[in-house]
């Protein structure tokens, strides 16, 4: 392509080539820079995954420890019933043996 036939084109038609050009330039920059931020995003979301993936692992195994909790509870309100059914029968038996020491003449 010789001068004479960059020159020959239409003024008009330069203008707008310049035009799109810089305007594609722009467009260029701002999807780089975009990129750049998307990739120190996905590089921040990697290491805090990294950060908290042992303490999300601990809170999976206590959630799992909850079944056996609410096992435990059961069994200690079971125990507590009959604990509670022992000292109503242990204070029987004690009044009792109090009422047989004072019929016996004990103080």
């Amino acid at each position: 392509m010789n001068l004479s036939v960059i020159l020959a084109v239409e003024p008009i038609v330069l203008k707008a080539w310049w035009v799109w050009l810089i305007v594609a330039v722009l467009v260029t920059l701002i999807d780089v820079a975009l990129l750049v931020r998307v990739i120190r995003a996905a590089n921040r979301i990697a290491y805090l995954t990294e950060r908290t993936l042992p303490s999300a692992r601990n809170i999976v195994a206590n959630t799992a420890a909850l079944g056996a909790l609410t096992v435990t509870v059961k069994h200690a309100s079971e125990i507590l019933t009959v604990a509670s059914s022992i000292a109503q029968a242990t204070a029987g038996i004690g009044n009792k043996l109090a009422n047989l020491n004072r019929s016996l003449g004990g103080t």
